[in-house]
């Protein structure tokens, strides 16, 4: 799971991310054109690491999320993770922008 917030102090994102395992993660992202870049350095068995995960727009299409690891300061990057999530045709929200109670908890379930 994860949250994503902008703080307009700083003008970056910021996700914190965490899987069933317990892992948890904090990226720093800013844009790039009109995708989002999020990067965390880390150690792992003595190594630095450098994660890039990056989000394209890709209009009505979607969007691409692209994770990259580097363990040379980002000389060349290994990819973790690259996938495509299309746009949903369901309608979430009525007129006013409300989210139906319905819609709102299926989601949760």
């Amino acid at each position: 799971m994860s949250l994503n917030n902008f703080d307009p102090a700083t003008g970056k994102w910021t996700q914190r991310w965490v899987d069933d395992g317990g892992t948890v993660a904090e990226l720093t992202g800013t844009f790039d054109g009109k995708n989002l870049v999020y990067r965390r350095e880390f150690m792992r068995g003595g190594v630095q690491v450098v994660s890039r995960m990056t989000f394209f727009d890709l209009g009505a299409e979607g969007v691409r999320q692209l994770v990259e690891r580097s363990t040379d300061q980002g000389k060349t990057w290994k990819t973790g993770f690259d996938g495509r999530y299309r746009r949903s045709s369901l309608r979430l929200r009525n007129s006013e922008g409300v989210m139906p109670n319905a819609v709102r908890n299926a989601a949760v379930k």
